[in-house]
């Protein structure tokens, strides 16, 4: 009969030897589980596991975030056809998504198209959303500090001068002769020359061209003449095309990412370095040529007057001819497809057009005014106020098809959107206009349609949009853009000038698909063909609508 002393220690000896044994065991366990983890097979079963996981999860979610990458692979195969895309996605949401992104991606993105949202970061609490570090760090290439990337002090100084010089009576009236030469002495001979071709004319590139040399006599005072009969190459303009298309793709990869392919230069960033280049070289040309001898009507000598700052200068007149150049374009682009859909509409603004004429034809055979079938004939600043439904159907053109179709802030301190969104200090909000314009809840049933009876009230006159920021086409609150009132006399005259001498019909077929870029633009232009309208001087012509 075994004691007490040797019972234990029998027991200590089969604990221990029990304890090796399962040591022994585990570690071969471990051994086998890390040799098994080298297999590739292995990790392709672990990330099929969880991305399955993920998606029965998430499969009722407007965007399914992965592991690891977030939602990023959703953006990325989707920016073909990015706007339609978010838009959809964002109508599932209820008018807001917070994004998620890859677990290197540490900001905090919010998208919203909801009305109510965009009031309470355009207008009701501005203050807490500036463009913020990310968006001066994106667009820096383009805006460098000027109005359109300044926040604070600098923005509030650079605002005032910018609004006192653009909205000067001296400066409107030569915007307005500036637009009228180029329509009357460009636009109109190149398109009646393809006209008599009967050649079919990229009409999107068309506009780029006057828009950019209306831009350019506006700031500079010169003419470059790119809407000349050879379509003379600019390498401003084309630089500035570089540097747009590089700008929407930063807004979708990390920042990190989109710094080491510039530096690169690899992917959407090859090229903008040499793009900065030609922009830096023609603005200090400009800006030095005015300092020596400035004008008296043009942006760029009226900032002189107040500034010899050179950087000021140069960032100045840059935001200005950026602006003016890609926004109008795009504008009017759209505005000539969507007639030619609904011709119906088109033939309203002759109507329109056509009755402002007759007027001044009575008014001329009273002797008020010269004869309307006399080269001095003209549109003058009243006959565009006077264009009513043309207005409403460039406002129309701008809901659908907004020339900025996304823009974003930043937050500064912790806040709350009317939706019940809470955003933490630093977050990202982006908010869509091109979404906004298509939501049922926002614009009714028919806010696909192309209706510019909606912008008119029932005694004829422009209803202004009321209704929080559904229609941010210009921005909104404080940042209102500055230049909004010029951009539609500009689009007026030409696309006024443009119905009345000529019938533009695109080209049947053509897929008509939006650019992915900062600016809503057409991916494969806009072919057309221009024919002469023979009625638009005769006596008749009210008879002879279409």
């Amino acid at each position: 009969m075994s004691t007490p002393v040797a019972f234990h220690r029998q027991l200590s000896v089969s604990i221990l030897e029990w304890s090796e044994t399962m040591e022994g065991s585990l570690l071969a366990l471990v051994s086998e589980i890390f040799s098994v983890l080298w297999w590739p097979e292995a990790w392709l079963a672990i990330l099929c596991f969880f991305c399955i996981i993920t998606y029965r999860r998430q499969r009722q979610e407007p965007i399914i975030s992965w592991p690891l990458v977030g939602m990023l692979p959703a953006v990325l195969m989707n920016t073909h056809g990015f706007y339609d895309w978010i838009t959809g996605r964002l109508a599932a949401a209820g008018g807001t998504i917070r994004f998620k992104g890859p677990i290197f991606y540490r900001t905090n993105v919010v998208m919203t198209c909801d009305p109510r949202n965009m009031e309470h970061i355009l207008r009701t609490n501005f203050e807490n959303f500036p463009k913020g570090e990310d968006f001066q760090d994106i667009f820096h290439d383009l805006f460098g500090d000027g109005l359109a990337n300044a926040d604070a002090e600098s923005w509030n100084f650079q605002r005032k001068i910018a609004h006192n010089k653009i909205h000067s009576k001296d400066f409107r009236q030569f915007s307005l002769k500036n637009t009228r030469d180029i329509v009357k002495t460009q636009l109109v001979p190149l398109l009646r020359q393809w006209a008599c071709q009967s050649s079919v004319l990229d009409i999107q590139d068309v506009f780029s061209r006057f828009t950019y040399d209306t831009a350019c006599v506006a700031a500079f005072g010169d003419n470059p003449r790119c809407l000349s009969p050879s379509f003379p190459r600019s390498p401003a303009s084309e630089a500035i095309a570089i540097i747009m298309d590089a700008i929407f793709y930063r807004h979708i990869v990390p920042s990190f990412m989109w710094h080491l392919f510039r530096r690169l230069q690899v992917g959407k960033e090859t090229g903008v370095n040499h793009a900065k280049e030609v922009m830096k070289e023609l603005l200090t040309q400009k800006v030095a040529e005015k300092k020596k001898s400035p004008g008296s009507d043009d942006l760029l000598s009226k900032y002189v007057a107040v500034s010899s700052d050179n950087i000021f200068l140069e960032h100045s007149t840059a935001n200005f001819l950026l602006a003016a150049r890609d926004t109008s374009a795009s504008a009017l682009t759209w505005f000539f497809w969507l007639l030619s859909r609904h011709p119906h509409a088109e033939a309203k603004i002759l109507e329109e057009l056509h009755s402002i004429i007759i007027t001044k034809k009575k008014e001329a055979a009273a002797g008020a005014t010269p004869s309307s079938s006399s080269p001095d004939f003209d549109f003058s600043a009243e006959d565009l106020q006077k264009m009513v439904y043309l207005h409403a159907a460039l406002c129309e053109t701008l809901r659908l098809y907004p020339s900025v179709p996304i823009n974003n802030r930043s937050v500064l301190a912790e806040d709350k959107l009317p939706d019940g969104t809470v955003l933490k200090p630093g977050t990202k909000v982006f908010f869509v206009p091109y979404a906004a314009g298509r939501m049922k809840w926002a614009w009714g049933e028919d806010c696909l349609e192309f209706k510019p009876e909606r912008w008119i009230d029932g005694e004829g006159r422009l209803k202004h949009e009321t209704d929080g920021s559904r229609f941010a086409a210009f921005n909104g609150g404080p940042r209102t853009c500055v230049g909004k009132d010029m951009a539609f006399l500009q689009m007026k005259y030409a696309a006024a000038e443009v119905l009345l001498n000529f019938e533009v019909t695109v080209v049947e077929g053509h897929q008509v698909t939006p650019k992915a870029s900062v600016v809503m633009s057409m991916k494969q232009g806009l072919p057309v063909m221009v024919k002469e309208r023979l009625f638009v001087n005769n006596d008749d012509m009210a008879t002879k609508l279409p």
